[in-house]
């Protein structure tokens, strides 16, 4: 188990990185995806399987694909400026020293628990019910207004490429 632990937590940290290091935007949506990939690896350690089905299917999968098609149709890949600029690793350092020193700030004051509490029973049914029963008409209200944003960035883009 620990060493799972730490693949995961190597296969995280090395995908958030990739994210803010890499110049091709599609490179970093790739390093997204393996990020995700090991949160979800997490929730599975911790039993959790429900969520981290949910983790790859809506944020390794659906998610990174938005961002591919986004990437596709504003056809922008990389900024070569950027990839050079020492204040993009000034910036990295300092978001990671802060993210370290509020990490360590935070774990002193609250120490984590020696004792997990049991898992509720039924999860996944309790999850299922509230969603297809009480929230099916907003579920539903969702899924038609990102179908029209959909056909609308691909009209959007159809018109500035010159093509009908």
């Amino acid at each position: 188990m620990p060493e799972a632990f730490g693949i995961l937590t190597l296969a995280t940290l090395g995908g958030a990185l990739g994210v803010v290091l890499a110049t091709d935007v599609v490179h970093s949506a790739y390093f997204l995806v393996l990020a995700f990939l090991g949160v979800a690896g997490y929730y599975f350690l911790l039993g959790g399987e429900f969520v981290g089905a949910v983790q790859i299917l809506i944020y390794a999968g659906a998610v990174a694909v938005l961002f591919l098609f986004a990437v596709m149709l504003t056809r922008r890949r990389a900024d070569p400026v950027w990839g050079r600029s020492p204040a993009r690793w000034l910036g990295v350092g300092g978001a990671a020293a802060l993210l370290a020193w509020l990490l360590l700030t935070h774990l002193e004051r609250h120490p984590w628990p020696t004792k997990l509490p049991p898992p509720a029973p039924h999860n996944t049914a309790l999850i299922g019910k509230a969603l297809f029963r009480p929230f099916v008409v907003p579920f539903e209200v969702v899924s038609v207004l990102l179908l029209a944003a959909l056909v609308g960035a691909l009209l959007l883009a159809r018109k500035e490429g010159g093509a009908s």
